[in-house]
């Protein structure tokens, strides 16, 4: 016979697993070693060919090494977190709060490794780095470390993954920058301006469909998420579903999941001695609507530690104005570049550095 008491307390939840530092650790190491190997490369090759002494690269040269494992970095980051958001498995198709793939995991881990790297290439070879730049790179190392070790609503920082898409294009004119001559002949002007107007064209397409709407589709998302998974109950009385797992040191989540718990069984008592029972109800009485949606949102947000809660807020708030003051940037660009003949076409800047 189990008694009243220990039916009422439920078994101690085993805490949640810290983040494997050795992954982001590894990333930042593999980033570092495929610079140097590059860089030896850049060094040696030329001298074996020509028989001469090794010349250590230039400033300029780590830089475009440093873009270049940026691109790759990005095609990475871009090809692990698409499946997840929109592809077959989707884990935060019905909860945008709790789950946490490993896939995910591991991409964030990249985001840290590659964060401290190039910060360290841009403070020992760049002589100038747009504010901007370093507000990313320590936004997002915060986030993604963050994420990693609360695990919550990870749904958020993972919608923004996708617009790390957008510094391909960015880098791939840098480097035309960096290594065609000022001084070309018409024809291989022309031919540099019309490259340059399809980069530029192509980095505006993907700034509009990955940066300028990242933070209405992160919302987008959530909300969807939320609907499918409340949709049969009347609102306001959606409840807090948390599993067991996550309510170890987190007395908000606890105490909001036992209070729904406690009105859902009120009003689940109340509804059986009615004559139309909640189940019966209309549809359009147990639809969600935006405002409502919203505010339950939010309500998850803040029940969850005061770290994340912040942390998600300042993501969407801070990368939806980054984004959308680099889109004007790129746009910026473009136009400016347009109004230039194509003799001077090479010597047109980029508009946005690294992004």
């Amino acid at each position: 016979m189990v008694s009243a008491a220990s039916q009422a307390a439920p078994a101690s939840p085993q805490p949640l697993p810290p983040p494997a530092l050795p992954r982001a650790v590894r990333a930042f190491a593999n980033y570092l070693l495929l610079h140097a190997g590059l860089a030896t490369t850049l060094a040696v090759a030329p001298a074996l060919v020509q028989r001469r002494r090794p010349v250590p690269p230039s400033a300029s040269a780590h830089l475009h090494i440093a873009k270049l494992l940026n691109s790759l970095h990005a095609a990475g980051i871009f090809a692990a977190s698409v499946p997840l958001l929109y592809g077959k498995a989707r884990p935060w198709a019905r909860d945008w709060l709790r789950p946490f793939p490993d896939d995910l995991d591991r991409a964030l881990a990249r985001v840290i490794g590659f964060s401290a790297y190039d910060a360290v290439v841009l403070a020992c070879c760049a002589t100038k780095v747009h504010p901007s730049v370093w507000t990313h790179h320590v936004a997002a190392a915060l986030g993604a470390a963050g994420t990693r070790w609360y695990k919550l609503a990870s749904y958020l920082p993972a919608s923004f993954l996708p617009t790390e898409i957008t510094v391909v294009p960015t880098n791939i004119l840098e480097h035309l920058d960096g290594l065609i001559p000022s001084t070309l002949s018409p024809s291989a002007a022309a031919i540099v301006y019309h490259v340059r107007t399809i980069l530029l064209l192509v980095r505006c397409a993907l700034f509009t469909v990955f940066r300028l709407p990242s933070t209405f589709l992160c919302l987008k998302g959530a909300l969807d998420a939320e609907r499918v998974m409340y949709a049969p109950l009347a609102p306001p009385s959606f409840p807090v579903v948390v599993a067991p797992s996550y309510l170890h040191c987190r007395p908000n989540l606890r105490r909001c999941h036992e209070e729904e718990l406690h009105r859902n069984k009120e009003a689940a008592a109340a509804a059986a001695n009615t004559a139309q029972p909640s189940e019966t109800a209309p549809p359009s009485s147990r639809r969600s609507t935006p405002r409502v949606a919203l505010s339950f949102l939010w309500r998850l947000l803040t029940a969850t530690p005061a770290v994340v809660a912040a942390g998600s807020l300042n993501n969407m708030v801070l990368f939806g104005l980054l984004n959308s003051w680099w889109t004007v940037l790129v746009y910026r660009a473009l136009f400016r570049h347009l109004r230039a003949p194509p003799r001077r076409g090479a010597a047109v800047g980029t508009g946005v550095h690294h992004i």
